[in-house]
């Protein structure tokens, strides 16, 4: 599947206590959802056990990743993927010990999916990702979520079908520790989760030798290249609202080993 980034935020500049992060890189406003937060010396900071802090990414499947420094005793740090309200979220959470686990909340009540995975955040921190998606398929429809460090998946994959027809679709941090400013995030990063792309190169084709032979690849704006076989020119591409096509004449002879040519279409 790929992937767009959509909101990044570095945290530059600091901010007084209370006013927020202010307005990601990529634009997006911080809305404070519940306690007090501030941009500190290049980091985003909450001030009391519990705070919250969101911004809308514009995309309902998306991943969530966060950076955290070295782990402290009573420090819980969370990568919210769905948030709907200070009681009804989904977060990736690291506890003091490193532990990773995708707890949701529903109705205030906190939920691990699964079973903590221990050990997984390194004692001098990494990067925290939580992946959420919504799936409809015959088998399952509901949400999919998967908890990565440092870019290696190690908590999921979940399915359930919390938050009803109505999901979170807000991204964004918990602080989850007594101690006011003690919790430095960085390198914020939101992604949006975009179906992959279906290519398509065109049926075999048996060819007349010395015709013009003609190749058309979709979705427009890729190219063709000649993987194996006798070598061609090919024409200059022709691109439509849908496809790209070139064209080749195919070699005066009637030998079969000379005309199993192979192309290839990369968008």
């Amino acid at each position: 599947m790929a992937v767009s980034l959509i909101v990044s935020h570095d945290f530059t500049g600091d901010t007084a206590v209370g006013t927020d992060l202010g307005t990601a890189d990529t634009g997006q406003v911080w809305s404070t959802r519940t306690g007090s937060w501030r941009r500190l010396s290049g980091t985003a900071r909450g001030t009391n056990d519990g705070d919250i802090t969101t911004i809308n990414p514009g995309s309902v499947n998306h991943s969530t990743y966060v950076s955290i420094p070295a782990l402290g005793a009573g420090q819980y740090w969370g990568a919210i993927g769905r948030y709907k309200s200070p009681t009804d979220f989904v977060m990736a959470q690291v506890d003091p010990d490193g532990s990773v686990k995708v707890v949701n909340v529903s109705a205030g009540g906190f939920a691990t999916l699964g079973s903590a995975v221990a050990g997984t955040m390194p004692a001098t921190g990494g990067q925290l990702g939580l992946l959420c998606e919504t799936r409809v398929s015959s088998g399952f429809t509901g949400q999919y979520f998967e908890a990565y460090v440092n870019g290696v998946l190690v908590a999921g994959p979940f399915e359930t079908g919390s938050q009803g027809a109505t999901v979170g679709t807000e991204i964004g941090l918990r602080h989850g520790a007594t101690g006011a400013q003690t919790m430095p995030f960085d390198n914020f990063r939101g992604y949006r989760l975009d179906a992959a792309t279906s290519i398509s190169a065109g049926a075999n084709q048996t060819v007349t030798p010395g015709s013009t032979v003609t190749l058309t690849g979709s979705p427009a704006g890729g190219v063709w290249t000649q993987d194996s076989g006798t070598a061609v020119t090919l024409s200059a591409p022709v691109t439509s609202s849908t496809s790209t096509m070139v064209t080749f004449v195919s070699s005066n002879t009637s030998t079969t080993s000379s005309l199993d040519r192979i192309f290839r279409y990369t968008v």
